[in-house]
Protein backbone atom coordinates (compact mmCIF):
# COMPACT_ATOMS: atom_id res chain seq x y z
CA UNK A 1 0.00 0.00 0.00
CA UNK A 2 1.43 3.20 -0.90
CA UNK A 3 1.33 6.27 1.45
CA UNK A 4 0.40 9.56 -0.11
CA UNK A 5 1.64 12.08 2.14
CA UNK A 6 0.74 15.01 0.46
CA UNK A 7 -3.19 13.70 0.33
CA UNK A 8 -3.16 13.25 3.95
CA UNK A 9 -1.56 16.26 4.89
CA UNK A 10 -4.26 17.93 2.30
CA UNK A 11 -6.82 16.13 4.49
CA UNK A 12 -5.42 17.63 8.26
CA UNK A 13 -5.41 20.64 6.56
CA UNK A 14 -9.14 20.35 5.61
CA UNK A 15 -10.05 19.19 9.17
CA UNK A 16 -8.18 22.47 10.29
CA UNK A 17 -9.87 24.55 8.40
CA UNK A 18 -13.38 23.62 9.04
CA UNK A 19 -12.93 23.27 12.72
CA UNK A 20 -15.30 25.51 15.19
CA UNK A 21 -13.33 28.96 15.34
CA UNK A 22 -12.98 29.16 19.06
CA UNK A 23 -11.44 25.57 18.83
CA UNK A 24 -9.17 26.56 16.80
CA UNK A 25 -7.83 29.90 18.32
CA UNK A 26 -7.09 27.34 21.90
CA UNK A 27 -5.53 25.21 19.20
CA UNK A 28 -3.35 27.99 18.05
CA UNK A 29 -2.74 29.32 20.86
CA UNK A 30 -1.43 26.46 22.91
CA UNK A 31 0.25 24.65 19.67
CA UNK A 32 0.93 27.02 17.44
CA UNK A 33 0.00 26.80 13.76
CA UNK A 34 0.31 23.92 11.77
CA UNK A 35 4.23 23.16 10.97
CA UNK A 36 5.04 24.65 6.99
CA UNK A 37 6.62 21.25 5.26
CA UNK A 38 10.29 20.66 5.68
CA UNK A 39 12.01 20.44 2.56
CA UNK A 40 12.87 16.82 2.10
CA UNK A 41 10.55 16.10 5.03
CA UNK A 42 11.49 12.01 4.38
CA UNK A 43 14.74 12.19 5.16
CA UNK A 44 13.92 13.47 9.02
CA UNK A 45 14.71 11.15 11.56
CA UNK A 46 11.33 11.97 12.99
CA UNK A 47 9.38 12.77 9.82
CA UNK A 48 7.65 15.76 9.57
CA UNK A 49 6.88 18.45 12.14
CA UNK A 50 3.11 18.63 10.58
CA UNK A 51 2.49 15.13 11.74
CA UNK A 52 3.51 15.57 15.40
CA UNK A 53 1.10 18.50 15.28
CA UNK A 54 -1.71 16.83 13.93
CA UNK A 55 -1.49 13.94 16.43
CA UNK A 56 -1.36 16.43 19.47
CA UNK A 57 -4.32 17.81 18.49
CA UNK A 58 -6.62 14.96 17.25
CA UNK A 59 -9.61 13.66 19.67
CA UNK A 60 -8.13 10.94 20.59
CA UNK A 61 -7.83 8.89 24.48
CA UNK A 62 -4.10 8.59 25.64
CA UNK A 63 -3.93 5.07 25.17
CA UNK A 64 -4.85 5.61 20.89
CA UNK A 65 -2.36 8.46 20.81
CA UNK A 66 0.56 6.93 22.33
CA UNK A 67 -0.09 3.56 20.10
CA UNK A 68 0.75 6.20 17.44
CA UNK A 69 3.30 7.63 18.79
CA UNK A 70 5.58 4.43 19.26
CA UNK A 71 5.33 3.52 15.86
CA UNK A 72 8.34 3.87 14.42
CA UNK A 73 7.79 4.30 10.16
CA UNK A 74 6.65 7.44 9.69
CA UNK A 75 4.14 5.58 6.51
CA UNK A 76 2.49 3.26 9.49
CA UNK A 77 1.94 7.41 11.74
CA UNK A 78 0.44 8.46 8.12
CA UNK A 79 -1.32 5.33 7.81
CA UNK A 80 -2.64 5.88 11.48
CA UNK A 81 -3.28 9.39 11.18
CA UNK A 82 -5.17 8.96 7.54
CA UNK A 83 -7.36 6.54 9.20
CA UNK A 84 -8.71 8.43 11.87
CA UNK A 85 -9.20 11.48 9.75
CA UNK A 86 -11.53 9.14 6.99
CA UNK A 87 -13.41 8.26 9.96
CA UNK A 88 -14.22 11.55 11.43
CA UNK A 89 -14.82 12.99 7.77
CA UNK A 90 -17.11 9.93 7.28
CA UNK A 91 -18.61 10.55 10.95
CA UNK A 92 -19.27 14.47 9.52
CA UNK A 93 -16.91 15.42 12.24
CA UNK A 94 -15.84 17.90 8.79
Amino acid sequence: MKIDHDKIRALAEEWFSKMNKEIKKGIQAHYGDMPTLEFEYWKLANGPAWCWWVLAIMPLDKVSQQNILSKKSLGERLKAIERILNYMKSNGAF
